[in-house]
């Protein structure tokens, strides 16, 4: 189980580094940042690698849910602060965005994750219900199966 974890985890995170690859490229291509990337070459590797580790970090951290003796609440929290201080930490080292405009984006952030967490808490309880139902159902076939026999 321990050696599924590690391997899922660093293909996550090496799927997240190439989500954030392009996600900062395509905004680069969309803010017509691009030319800057002639005066300013480390400035957008800077970016590139930021958004990179990022995706990285976040994606990988999703492994945390795997974690099936650690509870729901739990792993949401953790995974909410790795998230979040990766974000921070991003942020101010690369100078996303002014502090007047990071207020906002923070509750966006929040809003986001929060919104994300409670559409995939509802996907999987409707799913856990039509488990249960299915199983209800095979149960009660075979106790059926049974009394005729």
């Amino acid at each position: 189980m321990k050696k599924e974890l590690i391997s899922k985890t660093i293909i996550r995170a090496l799927i997240g580094a190439i989500i954030g690859i392009a996600i900062s490229i395509a905004i680069c291509l969309i803010s017509g940042s691009y030319r800057d990337i002639i005066n300013h070459p480390g400035a957008f590797v800077a970016q590139v690698t930021g958004s990179a580790l990022l995706g990285l970090v976040n994606m990988g951290a999703m492994s945390i849910y795997d974690i099936e003796s650690w509870g729901l609440v739990k792993t949401t929290v953790i995974h909410f602060i790795i998230s979040f201080t990766s974000f921070l930490l991003a942020n101010t080292l690369l100078g996303w965005f002014e502090r007047n405009v990071l207020v906002i984006v923070i509750i966006a952030f929040v809003s986001v994750y929060f919104l994300i967490w409670l559409i995939q808490y509802l996907v999987w309880k409707k799913e856990i219900k039509n488990l249960n139902n299915d199983l209800k159902n095979m149960i009660s076939k075979e106790e059926e199966g049974d009394r005729h026999e």
